[in-house]
């Protein structure tokens, strides 16, 4: 049985100067835009081990995590704008098998959940650049993921080689991605993905 507990903490302070010039960072006329913003990440996981049959195991986990930004600010110095402070929790399942039916052989799958929230930049960097301007969005919601897995390793000449090919499959939700309108750029969750792989290792 594995038990643990997390935590991050994030802090984010840009600041943009004009240049008499533009290859000398010490020729700054004026501070132009500022980007503050915060975040903390809390979680605790736990799993487990149970030993089913002789060759076969299985393990199930589940992480709680809970996510908040806040000291939200960004655009001219002496006028920013302040956000909102968002804030997200997720319950992320893991359960997955092996299985060893024969001495150097090994079956495994796996299923599990994870979501990734904002960073600090995707919510609060709004800039202005030479093509048009670059909108942040503290309203975006965590990115999450259901991955399943399916594998195996065989080793060869007393297991002095491997060989561990493996299938994947993960659907993505509210992906973040940034999109253009006129001559501004806008970041959203506004898609779903689906990625199918194979991994080879030897």
């Amino acid at each position: 049985l594995t038990f643990g507990v997390y935590f991050r903490y994030d802090g984010y302070n840009q600041d943009s100067y004009s240049l008499s010039y533009y290859r000398d960072e010490n020729s700054k006329t004026g501070k132009t835009e500022i980007t503050n913003g915060k975040d903390t990440f809390y979680a605790i996981y736990l799993q487990d081990e149970w030993k089913l049959l002789e060759h076969l195991t299985l393990y199930g986990g589940l992480r709680f995590d809970y996510w908040h930004a806040f000291d939200g600010e960004s655009g001219e110095p002496d006028a920013p704008l302040s956000f909102d402070e968002p804030h997200d929790y997720a319950l992320s399942p893991k359960f997955s098998a092996v299985w060893n039916p024969l001495t150097d052989s090994y079956i495994r799958g796996s299923i599990g959940r994870a979501f990734r929230a904002p960073n600090i930049y995707e919510l609060y960097r709004t800039w202005q650049g030479a093509s048009g301007t670059y909108y942040s969005n503290p309203d975006l919601d965590p990115e999450t993921l259901w991955n399943f897995e399916i594998g195996g390793e065989q080793y060869f000449w007393n297991r002095k080689i491997n060989l561990s090919p493996t299938y994947l499959h993960t659907e993505l939700d509210d992906a973040i991605e940034r999109y253009k309108e006129g001559s501004d750029y806008y970041l959203d969750n506004v898609s779903e993905a689906t990625v199918n792989g194979v991994e080879v290792a030897a």
